[in-house]
């Protein structure tokens, strides 16, 4: 699972200032700001609605994503969550119970690959709020990871509660929230009858239609390494959703070993493999968001087997090699 505090595009909206619009096309309106701990823009055209109408609507959803699923809020409905060291149920929005079912849902599908609970084994490791002067001990890890696991918290979908069954369980939805969050503003959107939109969120996004004078919204994939301006891949899309995880900007280095950020909850350890960008696309980005993150602590193997196994959701792989060489690897169908 990935370090949850990270902010980091891996995908960029390639520039659309090039294109001539037709006439008969309205043109393309924009709105960017920070959410979330990372950044957000919208970017649309089409439909009867004002702008006004769509800053609140999206200030709306942004700011209830915030009050419920931030860790970095100290009022939010998750915070309070983790810091109630007992196993009561406790009454829970439905936005926290659909991000929580959904997160469930993953956690089964890649066998634990995913989850949202692993945020001691981030603290350990020294990728949250404190650093590390060395590599964990078993017994440190082999403590911490008796609080970590979904199957460890019960959700109750029909009263809206939910309870840990250990005391010392915590969540950190930062892998799905904010694809969650981008599919209920593109929700909104189409119910406000918005005919071409793109909704990003930290790198993960959600498009309908096309920009003016264009056929298919352009996203870059960006190339593993330090430099954000070199691009790997383009992807087309006229509907659907893209979430990107890496982990070649957030590593630690102790006793001069580098270590990535991205934490194996069947271990408790850092992943070792040549992995290093993960591209899903589907439907809904809150499941592409989580399968992402997910693939990315599975290695390529395992992760192509579990796309190849589910419907509607495709891959683009990138490994690095020893000699610093890419290779890109795809599902059947990206």
């Amino acid at each position: 699972m990935i370090a949850p505090h990270l902010k980091v595009l891996f995908v960029v909206v390639l520039p659309l200032a090039l294109f001539a619009c037709s006439s008969r096309e309205k043109p393309l309106q924009e709105m960017r700001g920070e959410t979330m701990g990372t950044r957000f823009q919208l970017k649309w055209s089409g439909g009867e609605i004002d702008e006004d109408t769509i800053r609140k609507g999206l200030q709306d959803i942004l700011a209830r994503y915030e009050a419920e699923l931030s860790n970095w809020n100290h009022f939010s409905w998750v915070t309070q969550f983790n810091r109630q060291q007992d196993t009561d149920w406790r009454d829970a929005p439905p936005t926290v119970i659909h991000v929580l079912e959904k997160s469930q849902r993953v956690y089964r599908q890649t066998q634990g690959a995913f989850d949202v609970t692993v945020s001691p084994l981030v603290e350990l490791w020294g990728f949250g709020s404190s650093k590390v002067s060395g590599i964990p001990s078993d017994v440190q890890i082999a403590e911490v990871m008796t609080h970590v696991g979904m199957d460890q918290l019960e959700i109750d979908s029909a009263s809206g509660h939910v309870r840990k069954l250990n005391p010392m369980l915590t969540i950190n939805c930062s892998a799905i929230a904010k694809g969650h969050a981008v599919d209920d503003v593109a929700d909104w959107l189409q119910a406000q009858g918005v005919k071409h939109y793109m909704i990003e969120i930290g790198g993960e996004l959600r498009v309908m239609g096309h920009p003016p004078g264009k056929e298919a919204w352009t996203i870059g994939i960006l190339k593993p390494g330090n430099d954000l301006s070199v691009i790997q891949e383009k992807v087309v899309l006229q509907s659907g959703a893209m979430a990107t995880s890496g982990d070649y900007l957030n590593f630690t280095q102790i006793g001069g070993e580098f270590y990535p950020h991205i934490i194996n909850p069947s271990t408790g350890r850092p992943v070792k493999h040549r992995l290093r960008s993960v591209t899903i696309v589907g439907k809904r980005c809150a499941t592409s968001d989580a399968l992402a993150t997910a693939c990315l602590v599975m290695g390529t193997s395992r992760a192509l087997d579990l796309i190849e196994s589910l419907q509607g959701y495709e891959a683009y792989l990138i490994e690095q090699h020893e000699d610093g060489s890419l290779r890109v690897i795809q599902s059947s169908h990206f």
